[in-house]
This record gives C-alpha cells, structure tokens and sequence, in this order.
C-alpha cells in the first residue's frame, strides 16, 4: 500500500501559526484489469488460499471443478469493489463433505456492476 503524506498548518489572521498537523492517506492500488492469480499452497492439503483482482464493482464467484468439468463448489462474493482479494477454500463440495484428493481447477465468474 502506498500513502500520501499532508501537512497542514493553521494562520491566523495576524500570521501566527496556531496548529500544525501532519495527515497520513492511505492508497490502496486498484487493479487496471480482472486478474486471477495461482492459487497458494499448490498442491494443497487441507485448503487452499485463492487470489484475485477486480477493476471494477462486480458481483463475483470463485468456481471449483474436477477434472472431468463438474462444478463441485461455488463462493459467491456479492458486490466487490474494485481491489486485491484472498479467498480460502477448504477443499469441500457445496454439501460440505470433504473431496477427495485429486487435481480440481478453478475459475472467476464476473457480472459487471455488481
């Protein structure tokens, strides 16, 4: 994260100063295009940690798949703003029952203007 940093200075109307102040602004970097990034650890054990970036306000859901194309979960992120975000995934299906191990593979659906 970057920060700018102000310092601001009261006059009166005599040139007297009569308060000084340093202000610090934090900048989060908004991401100039939808970006999905490997996920981490990989392979992984018990869960694994997703990342992502989002350049506009967007509804968005991470989906997993197994190898043969079938969704197995879905988490479903309502009105992201525009950033970086993590996601952790637990390795289970939308019942909640743990899925074997095997390659899964994931992906980002986006719905502009979330």
């Amino acid at each position: 994260m970057s920060c700018i940093i102000v310092g601001v200075e009261g006059i009166d109307a005599s040139g007297q100063e009569i308060f000084s102040e340093t202000i610090t602004f934090g900048i989060k970097p908004i991401p100039t295009e939808f970006q999905l990034f490997p996920n981490y650890p990989n392979p992984f054990n018990a869960k694994t940690t997703i990342r992502y970036a989002i350049p506009v306000e967007s509804v968005v859901s991470v989906i997993f798949f197994d190898l043969v194309g079938n969704e197995v979960d879905r988490i479903s992120l309502e009105g992201c703003s525009p950033g970086y975000y993590n996601k952790t995934w637990d390795g289970r299906d939308k019942s909640g029952q743990d899925l074997s191990s095997g390659m899964y593979f994931f992906g980002l659906m986006v719905i502009l203007g979330g």
